[in-house]
């Protein structure tokens, strides 16, 4: 018996570093049932290692809390560029359209001289009024060589008959008639009946090259008793006209006498 319990021992005392090497789930695997006492010492050891095993899953959960605060901060920052952007090119456009609207300022600007070179010289100065045409003959050969550009103007002014005006002057407005009119008062040519009238219609009898010819159908139309005057068209270029009207009513008197005389005549503006 004595042997056998020192075989037992020796065997036990060989086995014990085996034991804690493996571990006490070995040992059960392993089916030693006479060691009971052994694998009580086993077990702290072994709760060690498990502790990290349970413990391991914690450390993840601080990283994934990370990205969870870096993404929405991310987030916003991107619509925040895109609606700088969005209103920037949102106000760009509007600039050109404001820009735009600058130049149709300035087409005013360029009706005027067409409206000026449409009215010609709507205005003249009327120095007096007769119903005899020789008296108006003779108050024009007195004014002759004094008064610039004057001439006689047979007007039909309906139920107060056809008179005899001693007309001057190609004003383009008011003012400048106006203005010519004053001077022929100061001269003492003319005591009254004088005033500034608008007529922007003429009889054109001929269209002449050159001064010498202009005069030499002044003389011609004069020699009919047809009194007339010229208006210069630019270069040497001139008009031969007869009086100044407001309409082609008032004219139509001198029309018939130039039927008469068939001298060819047409009503146009000034």
């Amino acid at each position: 018996m004595k042997r056998v319990l020192l075989a037992a021992l020796s065997v036990a005392l060989f086995c014990q570093p085996l034991w804690a090497g493996y571990g006490l789930s070995n040992v059960v695997k392993l089916g030693i049932k006479p060691v009971s006492a052994e694998p009580a010492a086993a077990s702290p050891a072994e709760t060690k290692p498990l502790e990290p095993t349970v413990k391991a899953p914690q450390p993840p959960t601080a990283p994934v809390a990370k990205p969870a605060v870096v993404k929405p901060a991310s987030a916003p920052s991107k619509p925040q560029v895109n609606a700088s952007k969005i209103k920037t090119a949102a106000k760009s456009p509007a600039r050109p359209h404001t820009v735009q609207r600058a130049p149709r300022a300035s087409r005013p600007a360029a009706a005027k001289p067409c409206a000026v070179a449409a009215s010609g010289y709507p205005f003249a100065v009327h120095l007096s009024s007769w119903r005899d045409q020789a008296q108006a003959v003779q108050e024009l050969e007195r004014l002759g060589g004094r008064v610039p550009q004057i001439f006689i103007t047979k007007i039909d002014l309906g139920p107060r008959g056809v008179w005899y005006r001693v007309d001057c002057g190609l004003a383009v407005n008011r003012e400048v008639a106006e203005a010519r009119r004053r001077i022929v008062m100061r001269s003492g040519l003319v005591d009254k009946g004088s005033f500034v009238g608008e007529a922007p219609y003429t009889v054109e009898l001929a269209q002449v090259d050159g001064l010498e010819q202009a005069h030499a159908r002044q003389a011609e139309f004069r020699s009919q008793e047809v009194f007339t005057y010229l208006i210069g068209m630019g270069g040497q270029r001139f008009r031969v006209a007869c009086g100044a009207y407001s309409d082609a009513g008032s004219a139509q008197a001198v029309l018939n006498d130039l039927a008469a005389l068939k001298i060819e005549a047409k009503l146009v503006r000034r």
